[in-house]
C-alpha cells in the first residue's frame, strides 16, 4: 500500500528509500514494471537490492566519505569503476607517503642544520603531510567469523505435521527430514506463512498436529527481519557482551571483553561508537549489531528471515561470501 499510494498523484519526482524491503518477488517485479511504464517519471531510490537497482536505474551516484561518484552507467560498469577509481587513490597515496617519509627524514636532521634550510621546503613538508593525513582509508571490509557448534546426527524433521495461522492453513501433512549442510530457501507471497513456518521450525508455535523432533545438538541461530530488541538505553559493546557471555560462560572477564570487541572489530564498528546506546544506532548499525550477536552465539543451524534488509551492499556481499563457507 506504501508504494503505491504515491505513484496515484501522480508525482513528477519519486523518491524511494529501499523500495523492496519486506515486498514479495511478484510485487517487486510489479513495483519495476510500473516504474518502467512511467516515462516522464523522475525516480531517485536508496537501494541495496542489486537485482532492482540493475532494472530500474540508469544512473548510479555514489555517496562515500563525504564525496558523491556520478556513474552513468550499470550496476556491473559501477562496480569496475570504483574498482578502477580504488586503484588510481592506492598508488597516489603510496607516492605521497614514499614522499612524505623522504621529508620527515630531513625535517629530523640536526635543528643546527635545519635553521640553513629552506622554508619553502619545511612549509612544502607541513602541506603534504596534511594532504596524506587527509587521504581516508580503504572502506572497510566486513569479515563475518563465527564458529558453529557441534552438530549431531540428527538434526530437525517434521512428521505430519499441520500448523495455521488464525484459521489459516499453513502447512498440511508436512513431512521433511532437515540433514546437516543443506541451503534451503523459503519463497512465496506476503502473509504466505514463511515467517510462521521458521517460528514452527523453532517450535516457537506450536503444531495444530504431527510433531517437529529435534536433535539434542541442535542450536537455532534466528535471525528476524524485525529490528534487534536490545534496551536502547543498554550500550553497543555490552549487547555483545551478554550474547558472548550466554554461548561461552567459562570465559573469564578479560577473554569475554577481548571476544566482543573482536566481533565489534570485524563488523566494522569503530571503538566511538562501542559506548554509543543501542538506540541511537542506524538501521543498518542495528542489523550488524544483530548479526553480531547473532554470529556470537555460535549456531549450527541457521534461520534467516529477510537477512538483507537495511543492509548496504558492501554488508551483503560479505555476507553472502560467510554464508558460502559456513
Amino acid at each position: 500500500v506504501a508504494r503505491a499510494a504515491p505513484l496515484l498523484m501522480p508525482p513528477d519526482i519519486l523518491l524511494l528509500a529501499e523500495p523492496t524491503n519486506h515486498l514479495d518477488i511478484d510485487a517487486i517485479r510489479l513495483l519495476e514494471a510500473v516504474l518502467d511504464e512511467e516515462e516522464e517519471l523522475s525516480m531517485i531510490t536508496v537501494t541495496h537490492d542489486r537485482a532492482f537497482l540493475g532494472s530500474t536505474c540508469a544512473e548510479i551516484l555514489e555517496l562515500e566519505r563525504g564525496e558523491l561518484y556520478r556513474h552513468r552507467t550499470s550496476y556491473e560498469g559501477f562496480l569496475e569503476a570504483k574498482a578502477e577509481r580504488l586503484v588510481n587513490e592506492d598508488a597516489a597515496a603510496a607516492a605521497a607517503r614514499n614522499t612524505l617519509r623522504r621529508e620527515a627524514a630531513w625535517m629530523a636532521k640536526q635543528p643546527k642544520a635545519r635553521e640553513s634550510k629552506s622554508k619553502a621546503r619545511q612549509e612544502a613538508f607541513r602541506e603534504l603531510k596534511k594532504r596524506v593525513d587527509a587521504v581516508p582509508g580503504k572502506p572497510g571490509a566486513l569479515q563475518l567469523e563465527g564458529q558453529a557448534a557441534r552438530m549431531g546426527a540428527s538434526v530437525v524433521s517434521f512428521v505430519k505435521a499441520h500448523v495455521e495461522a488464525g484459521s489459516r492453513a499453513v502447512l498440511r501433512d508436512f513431512s521433511y527430514e532437515f540433514s546437516r549442510g543443506e541451503r534451503i530457501g523459503v519463497v512465496g507471497p506476503n502473509g504466505a506463512g514463511k515467517t510462521t513456518f521458521l517460528r514452527a521450525l523453532q517450535q516457537e508455535l506450536p503444531l495444530t498436529a504431527g510433531e517437529v523432533k529435534q536433535g539434542e545438538t541442535v542450536r537455532f541461530g534466528y535471525y528476524s527481519q524485525e529490528q534487534v530488541d536490545v534496551a536502547p538505553d543498554v550500550r553497543v559493546l555490552d549487547v555483545v557482551l551478554d550474547a558472548v557471555r550466554a554461548s561461552q560462560p567459562e570465559l573469564d572477564s578479560t577473554a569475554l571483553t577481548r571476544a566482543a570487541q573482536g566481533l565489534l572489530r570485524r563488523f566494522l564498528f569503530p571503538t566511538s561508537r562501542w559506548s554509543a546506546a543501542a538506540g541511537l544506532c542506524s538501521g543498518g548499525e542495528r542489523r550488524r549489531l544483530q548479526l553480531c550477536r547473532l554470529l556470537a552465539a555460535s549456531p549450527n543451524f541457521l534461520l534467516l528471515d529477510e537477512p538483507t534488509n537495511d543492509l548496504d551492499l558492501s554488508t551483503i556481499r560479505a555476507l553472502e561470501e560467510w554464508l558460502k563457507a559456513y
